[in-house]
């Protein structure tokens, strides 16, 4: 009797530095906590240990790049404002203040 082979028909997303982080995001959303250490955390969303550690070194390294994404999806937001150009230094900085928090 033959058997065949079932196609798997799930898109498996490609890992990359911003699923780690959407990954990470969700998991202290959803917990309440900080996953108590890399290992556990690459258990729980399935994903290889050795592929985290290459994007970062630490939580601590991946708290800084979420930071420094927010920084520069807020720059990135701002510039699209028309009249960003036009502001004094101080409104600029206020507008950048408002975007983050």
């Amino acid at each position: 009797m033959a058997t065949t082979k079932k196609a798997t028909t799930t898109k498996k997303r490609s890992l990359d530095d911003d699923r780690i982080i959407e990954l990470y995001m969700n998991s202290v959303l959803t917990q309440h906590q900080v996953p108590k250490n890399v290992y556990l955390f690459c258990k729980e969303n399935a994903i290889d240990e050795v592929d985290f550690y290459s994007f970062f070194g630490s939580f601590d390294s991946l708290k800084q790049i979420i930071w420094t994404k927010f920084f520069e999806n807020a720059v990135a937001t701002i510039q699209k404002q028309e009249d960003y150009s036009s502001y004094s230094d101080k409104n600029k900085l206020l507008t950048l203040y408002f975007t983050l928090f």
